[in-house]
C-alpha cells in the first residue's frame, strides 16, 4: 500500500518521484540484486527510455544495463512488454519462451530472471520497474493478481503527474475529509459523482487499515484505480498537518473513433492493449457488466464482428493508429490498411498452430475453423491453447494486440 501512495504523491519533481517509487519497490521486491524504476515511451513498433533510477546493490551498473537493453530489444520483445495492459510477471513466464534471444541477453549479464510491473497511462506512457533474480522464478496467481492491481495505480499516478505538469488536469477536483465529508470543490460537483466519490474515499481509507493489517489482496480490491473512470484520489496536508483527499479528473488522452462515446473510447483502448473486462473494471473503477456492455455497444458502432478484431483496431499499432482522412470528390473519407501479422510474431508456433491463429483473427469460429481444416472443433481449441501459452496470452483478443507487430511502414 506504501507503494500505491507512492505512486499517487504529486510532491517534488519526476527524479524525486521515481526515487521514491525505487525506495518503496527496492523494500518490496529485492532479491539482493537490486531493483530499477523507468519511464518510457512507446510508438510505432519502439520503445524509448525517459528516466531511470537504481536502488540496491550495483545501481549503476543496474541502471547501465536497462539502457544498453531497451536500446536493443527487438519488437517482438516490445509486444511482450506492452501488449498485456498493465501487469506483473517474470520473465521466465512471459517472455523467454517466446523470446529466447532476451534470455541469453540476461544470461550474459549473470541474470537468471527478472521480476517486472509494467504500469501503462494508456495513450503510449508507462512505468517499469524490474527486480533482477538470480534463479528463474514463477509468480503465483495471488501475487500476480495483486502486484498487477499495484501496477494500475502507477500507471493513473503516471498519467495524473504528467497531465498536472502540462496543467490539463486542473479544471476539475473536489476536496474531501478521511472520512467521506466534502471539504470543498473547486467547480459544481454533481450530486451522483459527490456520492461516487466518498464512497470510494472511504474505500480507499478501509484499504490503508487492511494494508496496515498486512491483507493485500483485501486492501487493493477496495482501492480501484479510478473513481467512475474519472478521478484518482490524491492526499494533501494543510499547514496545521491535517490530511485531506483530493479527487482529481484523470483521463487518459483518447483518439477520436468517430461516433464512440468518452466510455466506449476508454474501454477499447484498453482491450486494444489486451486486458480482460475484469482488468478494465478495476483500472477504471466500474461495473465489469459496464465493460462488456460498452465494449459491444463499440464493436457495434465500428462494425467489427468480435472482440480480437476491436483489440486489433485499437492495438498500439492497430488500424486506429494508421487511418488518415482524405477528400475525394467533395466526401470526406478515412482510409487505413491493416497490416500483416509479423512473421517474428509468429516464431514459435507449428504450422497448424500459425493456420489457425490467423484463422481465429479473422474472426472464425473453433467449429467454422475446423471445417475449413478438416478437424473437430476441440482439436482446434487445443491448438489455440498451444498458441496462448507459447505468447503468454490467454484470450484472442490478447493474441490480437499482440501480434499487431508487422514492419513498420518506412520514414518519410
Amino acid at each position: 500500500m506504501s507503494l500505491v501512495e507512492a505512486g499517487y504523491s504529486q510532491r517534488g519533481g519526476l527524479e524525486e518521484w521515481l526515487g521514491e517509487l525505487a525506495d518503496r519497490s527496492h523494500a518490496l521486491l529485492d532479491a539482493g540484486m537490486g531493483v530499477a524504476v523507468m519511464t518510457f515511451e512507446s510508438g510505432r513498433g519502439r520503445l524509448e527510455t525517459g528516466h531511470v533510477v537504481a536502488r540496491g546493490p550495483g545501481a549503476e551498473v543496474l541502471e547501465a544495463n536497462i539502457r544498453e537493453r531497451q536500446r536493443n530489444v527487438t519488437p517482438v520483445g516490445i509486444a511482450h512488454f506492452l501488449h498485456g495492459g498493465t501487469r506483473a510477471g517474470t520473465l521466465s513466464q512471459e517472455v523467454f519462451a517466446a523470446v529466447p534471444d532476451e534470455r541469453r541477453g540476461f544470461e550474459r549479464q549473470g541474470v537468471g530472471d527478472v521480476l517486472g510491473l509494467i504500469a501503462l497511462t494508456g495513450d503510449g506512457a508507462g512505468v517499469a520497474i524490474s527486480a533482477p533474480l538470480e534463479q528463474e522464478r514463477s509468480l503465483t496467481s495471488s501475487e500476480a493478481r495483486w502486484l498487477g492491481r499495484v501496477a494500475t495505480h502507477l500507471g493513473a499516478g503516471w498519467r495524473l503527474r504528467r497531465a498536472l505538469a502540462g496543467g490539463s488536469a486542473r479544471a476539475e477536483s473536489a476536496v474531501f475529509k478521511p472520512d467521506g465529508r466534502l471539504a470543498e470543490a473547486s467547480t459544481g460537483l454533481a450530486t451522483t459523482s459527490e456520492g461516487q466519490i466518498r464512497d470510494a474515499v472511504l474505500r480507499a481509507e478501509e484499504a490503508r487499515a487492511a494494508g496496515r493489517r498486512s491483507s493485500p489482496d483485501r486492501a487493493l480490491e477496495l482501492w480501484q484505480g479510478l473513481v467512475e473512470g474519472r478521478w484518482s484520489l490524491v492526499d494533501r496536508f494543510d499547514d496545521g498537518g491535517r490530511r485531506f483527499v483530493v479527487a482529481v479528473q484523470n483521463r487518459q488522452s483518447l483518439g477520436d473513433p468517430r461516433g464512440l462515446s468518452l466510455r466506449e473510447r476508454e474501454v477499447a483502448e484498453w482491450i486494444g492493449l489486451g486486458q480482460s473486462d475484469k482488468e478494465i473494471a478495476y483500472t477504471l473503477g466500474i461495473s465489469g457488466s459496464a465493460v462488456a456492455n460498452a465494449a459491444a455497444r463499440a464493436r457495434r458502432k465500428l462494425e467489427v464482428a468480435s472482440r480480437a478484431e476491436l483489440a486489433a483496431f485499437f492495438a498500439p499499432g492497430g488500424l486506429r493508429a494508421r487511418l488518415v482522412e482524405c477528400e475525394i470528390a467533395g466526401e470526406s473519407l478515412v482510409a487505413g490498411a491493416l497490416r500483416l501479422v509479423g512473421h517474428q510474431g509468429l516464431a514459435g508456433l507449428t504450422d497448424a498452430e500459425r493456420e489457425v491463429a490467423l484463422l481465429a483473427l479473422a474472426g472464425h469460429t473453433n467449429a467454422e475453423i475446423g471445417r475449413r481444416r478438416e478437424s473437430s472443433a476441440r482439436t482446434v481449441a487445443n491448438q489455440l491453447q498451444s498458441v496462448y501459452r507459447k505468447l503468454s496470452v490467454t484470450t484472442r483478443a490478447e493474441l490480437a494486440a499482440r501480434l499487431d507487430q508487422g514492419p513498420s511502414p518506412p520514414e518519410g
